[in-house]
């Protein structure tokens, strides 16, 4: 994000849908087109923020078997 910031190069477009999941927000913020928008997605809050942000200090390999176990229960969640 400094790179951009810094060079006022624009991020490519298959960037922007990702950039916009990490922060929390929609693309249309992330492009400045609604900047009083509200996020995309409530951010976790209590011991799943605090345990997310733990996971996200962990490698990508461990990232991303945490992530398969959660969407897991998402899925089963969401079925029920």
């Amino acid at each position: 994000m400094s790179f951009w910031e810094r060079t006022g190069v624009a991020p490519r477009g298959e960037v922007l849908p990702k950039m916009a999941e990490i922060l929390g927000v929609s693309v249309d913020v992330l492009l400045g087109a609604n900047p009083h928008a509200k996020a995309a997605t409530s951010a976790p809050a209590g011991r799943a923020r605090l345990a997310f942000t733990a996971v996200s200090k962990l490698p990508k390999r461990q990232q991303e078997k945490i992530l398969s176990v959660v969407e897991a229960f998402v899925g089963q969640a969401k079925a029920s």
